[in-house]
């Protein structure tokens, strides 16, 4: 479910939005679920820690998508 948001809300976001800002959008996601990892990592919510791990794989694979598909914007034939 985490690469299917991901792929999906990275082709949407490089729809109105330029390359570099997509990939900052995609690198606060992941730091946003990793931050929230590191703090709540002892918490007894049992439901918190697979979340936050699949925010930052979002982010992880929007970024990677962003780039995939943006190399033919960068480096046009």
């Amino acid at each position: 479910m985490a690469d299917i948001t991901a792929f999906l809300s990275s082709g949407a976001i490089l729809k109105f939005f330029r390359i570099w800002q997509g990939l900052t959008f995609s690198y606060v996601i992941s730091l946003i679920g990793g931050l929230g990892y590191l703090v709540f990592y002892s918490s007894g919510i049992g439901w918190l820690i697979p979340l936050l791990v699949c925010i930052s794989r979002v982010g992880g694979a929007m970024s990677f998508n962003i780039g995939y598909v943006s190399v033919a914007r960068l480096f046009p034939t």
